[in-house]
C-alpha cells in the first residue's frame, strides 16, 4: 500500500505485529562432590516458535499497551514434562513443581529492538526425585506460585532427561517483527 504525501510517495507501515518465541533448554552435570563443572551433558538445540495462549495475548500484550491494571510482565520460566499448551490454557502442562520456588525468576536483556531475551536457571537439587525427570516443555509465567496459571507462551520440545545431580538452564527468545 501506498500513501501519498505532498508531492511524494512512501510505503505505508504495516499494522501487523508477529511474535515469535523461540528457547534451548541445557543440562549440566555437577562434579563428584557437588560442586558446580557446568559441562555440558544434553542442549535441546534451538526449538520453536512457540504457542501464545490467549492469556498471553491479552495480559502480556494488550493489557500492557493498554496500560490496564491487568496487565502482566514475564518474571518467571518454568520447565514441564507435558505436551504444547493449548491456546486457551493457562499452565504448562506436565510443569515440575517439585519444590515451592520451581519457577525460577528469569533476567532480561534486549538484543536490539526486536529482540527480548529471558535466561532462568536451576540449581542442582531442584529436581529432587530420584529417576531422572523427561524433560519436554518450557514457558514464561508472570508469577512464581504454581497455582496461578498465567502462562503468556510455551512449547514442546524432543525429550531431555534430568537428574537431581543436574542443573538446567533455559534461554527464551522472543523476537518482534512487522511481517
Amino acid at each position: 500500500m501506498k500513501k501519498v504525501v505532498g508531492k511524494r510517495t512512501r510505503k505505508a507501515v504495516g499494522d501487523k505485529l508477529v511474535i515469535r518465541g523461540f528457547y534451548r533448554v541445557a543440562i549440566y552435570d555437577y562434579g563428584p562432590n557437588g560442586e558446580p563443572n557446568h559441562k555440558l551433558v544434553s542442549d535441546s538445540g534451538l526449538c520453536g516458535p512457540n504457542q501464545m495462549t490467549n492469556i498471553g495475548f491479552l495480559n502480556y500484550i494488550a493489557y500492557v499497551l493498554g496500560a490496564s491494571a491487568g496487565s502482566a510482565l514475564v518474571s518467571y520460566a518454568a520447565l514441564g514434562t507435558g505436551t504444547v499448551p493449548a491456546s486457551n490454557t493457562g499452565g504448562l502442562p506436565g510443569e515440575v513443581v517439585q519444590v515451592t520456588d520451581q519457577r525460577r525468576p528469569v533476567t532480561t536483556s534486549f538484543n536490539g529492538s526486536t529482540q527480548i531475551q529471558m535466561i532462568a536457571s536451576w540449581a542442582s537439587g531442584y529436581q529432587t526425585v530420584t529417576t531422572p525427570i523427561v524433560l519436554q516443555n518450557a514457558g514464561l509465567y508472570a508469577s512464581s506460585q504454581t497455582s496461578n496459571q498465567s502462562l503468556m507462551c510455551g512449547k514442546t520440545y524432543a525429550t531431555q532427561t534430568w537428574a537431581s545431580n543436574q542443573s538446567a538452564a533455559l534461554t527464551y527468545q522472543l523476537n518482534l517483527s512487522a511481517s
